[in-house]
């Protein structure tokens, strides 16, 4: 990508954001977007993030949802709970992951379910103790029908357990599937087809825009020990990169 953006650099229209610590927390693309598009007044017509996808073009992507459920009760030795009276919160935590089992989400048609997955479970310390509070993490992979608030309104409706939100800012996408960006691609390489995206990327702070995944290597290497893209991927990559933008932006 860089390769093929020093080759057009004076194209008129053109940009190139090089967005580092993707996934440690650093200050790349969800900081310098806003920056480009509010202060800056940059709104491209088209947006390509640069993943591996072996030149196939991601216009759909999965968000996460990160909720704690929160069931409330009063601590106690486990001997005295009953005949004081004591709720127990682990068994309101417990028929709320049965009823989770039951919600249902809207499925979407290249993504599939959403998928609510409990992640981790906590409560007392001590074999004899009743917890005064019982939690369980939950890990929802969204897709772009319920919005987040429209999923927490639905589970805070169905559910006893409090609610707490971690995250919610990392959306599901979709690009427009008649964007010129993609038509543009597909001229250029009638071999790339569309596809939906199980695993999260930049491309999830381009809401609204015409942004799409689209790059050399295979995604399955990414996060493995031996890590790797093959040097004629890196150079079709950036044979494709360089067709794409001049007759883009011819």
């Amino acid at each position: 990508m860089i390769t093929a953006f020093i080759a057009n650099k004076s194209t008129p229209g053109l940009a190139l954001l090089l967005s580092p610590e993707e996934e440690t927390g650093g200050q790349g693309t969800e900081f310098a977007w806003p920056i480009l598009r509010d202060e800056q007044n940059w709104h491209p017509e088209a947006i390509i993030v640069g993943e591996p996808s072996e030149l196939q073009i991601g216009t759909v992507q999965r968000g996460l949802l990160l909720l704690d459920l929160v069931a409330k009760g009063q601590a106690s030795h486990a001997a005295n709970a009953d005949p004081s009276g004591k709720t127990n919160p682990i068994f309101t935590l417990a028929r709320d992951l049965v009823k989770l089992q039951n919600i249902t989400l809207t499925p979407h048609a290249e993504l599939g379910q959403p998928t609510i997955q409990p992640t981790t479970l906590t409560g007392a310390e001590a074999r004899n103790q009743i917890p005064g509070e019982a939690r369980a993490s939950f890990d929802i992979r969204t897709v772009p029908i319920e919005t987040h608030a429209e999923i927490i309104a639905l589970l805070e409706e169905t559910l006893t357990s409090e609610i707490e939100v971690r995250s919610q800012r990392l959306t599901p996408f979709a690009c427009n599937p008649e964007a010129r960006i993609i038509r543009t691609i597909q001229s250029l390489h009638p071999q790339s087809k569309t596809f939906a995206s199980r695993t999260m990327s930049d491309q999830v702070h381009f809401t609204g825009f015409n942004a799409v995944k689209f790059g050399p290597g295979v995604s399955a290497r990414s996060h493995t020990a031996d890590e790797f893209i093959l040097a004629s991927e890196l150079i079709a990559g950036a044979q494709a990169y360089d067709q794409i933008i001049k007759e883009f932006l011819s």
